[in-house]
């Protein structure tokens, strides 16, 4: 046995292995990234969404006074997307009764990557409210009588 012989890595040796740990960071880098792209939302997606319920809400308000006397409507508009030109998309409006209230609900449908793509969204709206600034009659109540008998 040679009494002469170092302790320690070479310099080949400790280049190698430095190869095969950038290697394996590189790696773990990638699949990370792949990671959060695929579990992050899909930013049009969400600008849709928002859109949508934007117009649900303008919808719900006029649905509260008017009831079930909303015309089903479609309309080609675009929605703004950060970073991006506005997407085309299409609204379409409808309604229908039920026993306790109605239903309002708006559908998005957009073409991306060649599929289309839908959203919606929907709201049971109670019973028609008065209008503002009306007067409301509820059956059976009287005016007080004024002045002394």
């Amino acid at each position: 046995m040679n009494s002469d012989a170092q302790r320690g890595f070479t310099l080949v040796e400790t280049a190698v292995s430095v190869c095969i740990f950038a290697l394996v960071a590189v790696a773990l880098a990638t699949a990370s990234l792949a990671a959060a792209r695929h579990l992050a939302p899909d930013p049009v997606e969400q600008a849709v969404r928002d859109q949508t319920a934007a117009e649900l809400h303008i919808a719900v308000a006029v649905a509260k006074y008017q009831g079930t006397h909303l015309v089903p409507a479609s309309v080609a508009t675009t929605v703004p997307l950060p970073n991006a030109s506005p997407l085309p998309v299409t609204l379409a409006l409808s309604t229908s009764s039920a026993n306790d209230g109605t239903t309002v609900t708006i559908t998005t449908t957009w073409s991306q990557d060649g599929a289309t793509r839908t959203v919606s969204q929907s709201v049971l709206v109670a019973s028609p409210q008065p209008l503002p600034s009306s007067t409301v009659l509820v059956p059976g109540a009287f005016a007080a009588p004024t002045g002394a008998p």
